[in-house]
């Protein structure tokens, strides 16, 4: 497959440089190689299959046992957005805006029913389809992405589709939980990763 022409943003990240489209705009003709677009068929998962640990750790200290048994794989999840990830622009010591990094996705209130969405098209306009399209918090949605370890956090990145089920979805209640639940914890302890996107 090919583009004819591509504008955005450069970015150099893990020795990888990117060009990240600010809008669709910024994408030039597709051109398939077999004449059509590709059906994209992945494993649809509910968010706690997606993100359920493997197996406990034999070794909590270096938290290699909570990765999700889905790592690694690409899968379709949906859920509802409880919030936007954002960090703050900064000119010259003064927050000038905020960009869009992902979002937050939870499937009722089920233990590890929470996702972070890791969005690398940032501030795009809203659209209602695409891979790096910027849902609003109370959009159901579904999305297909590859389900990953960030500094031992279950994530979803490289999403390569998503779309709108419902704009306006009931936002999941929040967990009431005591401060007591991960008190004495370091990010290591398995007692942590349910709640992890919730």
């Amino acid at each position: 497959d090919t583009i004819t022409s591509l504008t955005g943003v450069l970015s150099y990240e893990e020795n990888v440089y990117e060009i990240n489209p600010r809008d669709m705009g910024d994408i030039g003709t597709i051109n398939y190689l077999n004449g059509s677009a590709p059906v994209l068929n992945y494993p649809v998962l509910t968010i706690p299959q997606a993100t359920s640990p493997a197996a406990a750790a034999a070794n909590t200290s270096v938290c290699s046992g909570f990765a999700a048994a889905n790592e690694g794989r690409i899968v379709n999840i949906s859920g509802v957005v409880t919030g936007l990830d954002k960090i703050p622009i900064m000119v010259n010591g003064t927050v000038t805006g905020h960009q869009i990094i992902g979002y937050y996705l939870q499937d009722g209130q089920t233990l590890f029913g929470g996702i972070r969405v890791y969005l690398v098209q940032y501030e795009l306009p809203p659209m209602k389809t695409g891979a790096g399209f910027l849902p609003e918090v109370g959009n159901q949605i579904s999305v297909s992405g590859t389900i990953y370890e960030y500094r031992t956090s279950t994530e979803m990145k490289d999403v390569v589709a998503s779309n709108i089920i419902k704009e306006k979805a009931v936002i999941p209640e929040p967990l009431n939980l005591t401060t007591g639940v991960f008190a004495g914890r370091d990010k290591c302890d398995i007692s942590n990763e349910p709640y992890e996107g919730m």
